[in-house]
C-alpha cells in the first residue's frame, strides 16, 4: 500500500469492523489478509500485527512507522501540488471528466496545504488556473467578465465559479 492509500485502507477495515462486529484481533487479521503482497511481506515482521496481541491501535501505529511520510505528519507537500499541475499542463483537458478529476485531486491537496498554512485561499485560486493554456484563460476571463459581477476587483474568482464557466468554453 502506498502511504496515501494506507490511511484509507485503515478506514475501510474500521468501517467493515463495525458492520461485522470485529474485535481488534479480527481487524489485525483482516488487515494482514487483504494487504497487497509487498505490504503483507513487510508487515509480517511486526510483533504488533500478531493477532493475539489484540491491539488494533498499536498495530496501526507500527504499520504507520514503516512509512515516514505518515509519521512526519505530511499527507501532501507543495511539491505534490506542483506535480499535479505539471501533469495536467502537459496532458491538457480533453473532457469534462478530466476537469473533474483535476479539480478533485487539486482540492484534496490544496485543502490540506491550506490547513497546514502552506498556502492561502488566494494562492489556491491563482494556482488552480496554472495548468490551463493561455487561450483558455483568456476565453474564461471574457466569459467571467460578462457573466459574473466582480465584488472584489483584482481578486481571483473562486474555483467553483471558474469550473462552472469552464463548462461553457
Amino acid at each position: 500500500a502506498s502511504p496515501k492509500e494506507l490511511l484509507h485502507y485503515f478506514k475501510d477495515i474500521e468501517y467493515f469492523a463495525i458492520g461485522c462486529r470485529w474485535t481488534d484481533a479480527d481487524k489485525i487479521k483482516f488487515a494482514k489478509y487483504y494487504a497487497s503482497g509487498r505490504a503483507e511481506e513487510v508487515w509480517s515482521g511486526l510483533d504488533e500485527l500478531d493477532a493475539t496481541r489484540n491491539d488494533w491501535e498499536a498495530a496501526k501505529r507500527a504499520i504507520k512507522a514503516l512509512y515516514p511520510s505518515l509519521t512526519d505528519g505530511y499527507k501532501y507537500t507543495y511539491g505534490d501540488l506542483e506535480k499535479l499541475i505539471e501533469k495536467w499542463k502537459t496532458s491538457g483537458f480533453n473532457t469534462r471528466e478530466d476537469l473533474a478529476e483535476y479539480k478533485g485531486d487539486f482540492l484534496a491537496r490544496s485543502k490540506y496545504l491550506k490547513a497546514q498554512l502552506v498556502i492561502t485561499e488566494l494562492d489556491e485560486r491563482k494556482i488552480f488556473l496554472r495548468p490551463f493554456h493561455t487561450e483558455l484563460i483568456q476565453a474564461l476571463q471574457l466569459r467571467l467578465t460578462a457573466r459574473e459581477p466582480d465584488p472584489n476587483p483584482g481578486q481571483p474568482y473562486t474555483i467553483d465559479v471558474v469550473c462552472k464557466h469552464l463548462d461553457y468554453i
